[in-house]
């Protein structure tokens, strides 16, 4: 039995995108790619020949995970031979100690794990493990699982203390040992987990002695050593967890490093994991819960250097985020991360995707002057299977039942059931409306928890009619003996709200931003009848809704608008200048995940303002 399962709601229609076209989408493109057919090599037994990145079996792997979600909803679902195809071939690519990593069977380097910092080895094998495990939870230990598990026993034989002293130079195995560890019951790959994340920072290191190969290529140096010194901060190997004070490096190795943390040393690391969580969330994470701004280490940079046209904010940082986010708030309790979980979902991830689920963004700036457009897929292709396996297993990030507690992080349309316990129909239209309904439909004991998001200053509830207001942690929460029929109504208010930005972030110093509820606005070109850098914002006025769309209502703000040309025939002119005075104007925004699905075009999240 599934405790949550998703009714007709907003997630809904993001898993239908997938459903209906995404992944089918996807698979084509691994074939057209060539990363199938380095399986079908390997498969063969052939020892040469492969094509495209080191990393491009963890695309497959996170795809199958995606798949086996999708398969739990609609197992009569066409990608279902593509994969079962796949999961053959990858049985027979695998060798018999549990090794698989197509870029050295077919001979782009050997021997193996003589360069983990650079060549994915173990980072593919966690995506893999992952996979297993999701076909064990979702539709029983399936052929899937067995090469997972046998990959997982590689692992555990191959590295370790009194074995091979080598670290995943992308942190993935770590959160997906902890993962298999809970699944099995068997301490041997949490345990693998723990030293994996412990022993990263120490010295000597492995990275640094691998490194100083004379094969590696140039551009590794300068991620690991950018001022000739080995240094390590690419891979969060600059110092002991422990010791860590900010995020450094790569955006999706620290996100996925942390999650490791959690689950498989919490004891160790969780007083550091609280002091990095603060220093991301408050220093050096956009407004759209986008993480990583710079380009150059894919990565984070200093406090405050948060650039709007020229942001990374990778998807697959934002999705790391919400993966470390749902860690957090399972292990303390604590609404404040689901906050920012809500934040990554409806913002940062969701623009990753289109509406139809087949273009994406890699990265996902503020600011585009029209040059920026999703694509079909990527040359480095981690970040559509990794949304796809996100949205199609979402209800677990919604909501939790974990013995007679409920907890609801997210409303949505969805049916959460109590084992032996009341069964609750949550309705609503968030995050479009403020109003959530849970009805109760079978009987019995629990406590039922629903996050007041920290946005939202008047929440209301009702309980039969009847005013509750139980707040603890952050959480409306009722104990009971539950009754069928009982109803209790949330209304968390969310008008429009104009939002400013800290003065030491240069991009929006003195501008304005729209949000409403969770979700975070954006200015689009189509909707505005002159350059989006002429108009000038009016914060005195409340925006409104403008119009009802099924992705979200746009709303209006009323605006002036300086004119669109100069009086003279010349670039620059002393001080005042043309004297034109602007005009009233209304700025239509739409919510922010949804820009680009109208053509190519300019868009601005932060926006100028009226002079006071």
């Amino acid at each position: 039995m599934r405790p949550v399962v998703l009714g007709e709601g907003f997630w809904k229609e993001r898993q239908r995108a997938l459903l209906d076209r995404g992944l089918a989408h996807q698979w084509q493109q691994c074939e057209e790619t060539p990363r199938l057919e380095n399986f079908r090599r390997a498969a063969r037994g052939e020892t040469a020949g492969h094509e495209g990145r080191n990393y491009d079996d963890s695309d497959l792997y996170k795809l199958s995970e995606a798949t086996v979600y999708a398969l739990a909803l609609d197992p009569s679902h066409p990608v279902r031979k593509p994969f079962e195809d796949f999961v053959r071939t990858l049985g027979q690519a695998q060798q018999a100690d549990g090794y698989v990593h197509t870029f050295h069977q077919l001979g782009r380097h050997a021997p193996r794990y003589s360069l983990t910092a650079a060549y994915h080895e173990q980072y593919c094998l966690g995506h893999l493990i992952e996979a297993g495990v999701a076909e064990a939870e979702s539709l029983g230990e399936g052929p899937l699982y067995a090469v997972a598990k046998k990959a997982a026993d590689h692992l555990t034989e191959t590295f370790g203390p009194g074995r091979m002293d080598k670290l995943p130079g992308h942190p993935e195995p770590e959160l997906a040992l902890a993962r298999l560890s809970q699944w099995t019951g068997d301490a041997k790959y949490r345990e693998l987990a723990k030293w994996q994340v412990l022993r990263r920072g120490q010295r000597p290191s492995p990275f640094e002695q691998e490194l100083s190969q004379a094969d590696v290529h140039p551009a590794y140096h300068a991620l690991f050593a950018p001022r000739g010194t080995y240094e390590g901060h690419y891979a969060q190997d600059d110092r002991p967890l422990i010791e860590a004070e900010t995020p450094v490096g790569h955006a999706v190795r620290a996100v996925y490093l942390y999650c490791g943390a959690v689950d498989a040393a919490p004891e160790e690391t969780m007083p550091t994991l609280h002091r990095l969580w603060d220093s991301l969330t408050r220093h050096r994470m956009y407004i759209t819960g986008g993480i990583g701004s710079a380009g150059y280490n894919e990565g984070f940079t200093e406090d405050f250097d948060l650039p709007n046209r020229d942001a990374y904010a990778e998807t697959c940082a934002a999705i790391g985020l919400v993966f470390w986010a749902q860690r957090m708030g399972r292990a303390t309790g604590q609404s404040k991360f689901a906050d920012v979980m809500e934040r990554a979902l409806y913002n940062a991830v969701l623009s990753g995707m289109d509406l139809t689920g087949t273009g994406y963004f890699y990265d996902n700036p503020l600011e585009s002057r029209g040059e920026k457009v999703r694509k079909p897929w990527f040359d480095c292709a981690c970040c559509p299977p990794n949304i796809a396996r996100l949205i199609l297993s979402i209800e677990r990030y919604l909501a939790r039942v974990e013995g007679d507690r409920v907890t609801i992080e997210i409303p949505d349309a969805m049916t959460i059931t109590v084992a032996g316990g009341p069964q609750f129909r949550v309705e609503t239209e968030y995050p479009h409306a403020s109003e959530v309904h849970v009805a109760v439909e079978q009987p019995g004991h629990a406590t039922l928890r629903l996050r007041i998001p920290n946005w939202c200053r008047d929440a209301r509830a009702s309980l039969n009619g009847e005013m509750v207001n139980e707040i603890q942690d952050g959480y409306l929460t009722v104990t009971r003996e539950w009754q069928a029929g009982d109803t209790l109504r949330l209304d968390l208010a969310m008008p429009a709200e104009w939002m400013v930005a800290d003065s030491r972030i240069p991009d929006a110093a003195d501008l304005l931003a729209l949000r409403r509820g969770p979700v975070i606005y954006a200015w689009e070109e189509a909707d505005a009848e002159a350059p989006l850098h002429l108009y000038r914002l009016d914060p005195s006025r409340p925006a409104e809704i403008n119009r009802a769309d099924p992705h979200g209502p746009s709303l209006v703000a009323a605006a002036r608008l300086e004119s669109d040309h100069w009086t003279r025939d010349t670039a620059y002119v002393p001080y005042p200048g043309p004297q034109e005075a602007p005009r009233p104007a209304r700025a239509v925004a739409v919510p922010y995940w949804t820009w680009g699905n109208r053509g190519t075009g300019a868009m601005r999240v932060w926006m100028r303002r009226v002079s006071s």
